[in-house]
């Protein structure tokens, strides 16, 4: 019994379904090296998504809130028990991960956050964690978008889970300075 006419029974894709995807690939292109760019980013696609969440499960973490956009190949949440440690993400362009952050400061607690700058930033620096903040006055609040970038060439499930580690001892570490909602 079949699954659907493009699988074949071992689960493995037919040489109908490589056809259809090169079809669509040169009809959605203006040029063939664009159709092999389209295609290189789609494999890069399933790949990424399977190494991301082979690692993250392995770990006992989990993957949530996927979204894929014309401007992001990959963005999840990572979790743990329901609680968001960090959102990894990918551009299509992008040669690696970013893995991030964003802690939202009331704009009440903007003191404690003006008090802090040099040692907040000293300590992102010294672990490889880079920062922007931006400000939403409707909403009376302050973010900080802390981010580790995680080149392709580094990529593996070492440096993810080291990079998640620091990520969340420099969440840590903020939080313990300046409250965050």
């Amino acid at each position: 019994m079949r699954m659907n006419r493009l699988e074949e029974d071992e689960g493995q894709p037919s040489n109908e379904t490589h056809v259809l995807l090169v079809r669509a690939a040169t009809e959605w292109t203006d040029s063939e090296d664009n159709a092999e760019k389209l295609l290189r980013q789609c494999a890069d696609y399933f790949r990424n998504k399977r190494l991301l969440r082979r690692y993250i499960r392995e770990r006992g973490l989990t993957l949530a809130n996927e979204d894929t956009t014309e401007k992001l190949q990959i963005y999840f949440e990572i979790t743990f028990e329901k609680e968001t440690l960090a959102f990894i993400s990918r551009g299509w362009d992008e040669s690696g991960f970013r893995l991030g952050q964003v802690l939202n400061i009331s704009k009440s607690h903007e003191l404690e956050l003006r008090k802090h700058p040099k040692e907040i930033s000293h300590f992102l620096a010294s672990n490889g964690v880079a920062i922007t903040a931006d400000e939403d006055e409707a909403k009376g609040l302050h973010y900080l978008n802390l981010t580790i970038n995680i080149p392709d060439a580094g990529f593996n499930r070492e440096t993810l889970l080291d990079a998640l580690t620091v990520l969340t001892a420099c969440v840590t570490r903020i939080k313990g300075i300046i409250p965050c909602e």
